[in-house]
């Protein structure tokens, strides 16, 4: 409970990193069916 409070004071940085992941995933999944088009 006390790692919540910590994080909420700080701005959450693994949840930033989680959402950079997704949309480059994302991009290379685009680029890889707009390539096979």
């Amino acid at each position: 409970m006390e790692n919540k409070d910590t994080e909420q004071k700080k701005p959450p940085r693994r949840s930033f990193l989680y959402y950079y992941g997704i949309v480059m995933l994302v991009l290379l999944l685009l680029n890889i069916l707009y390539f096979r088009l």
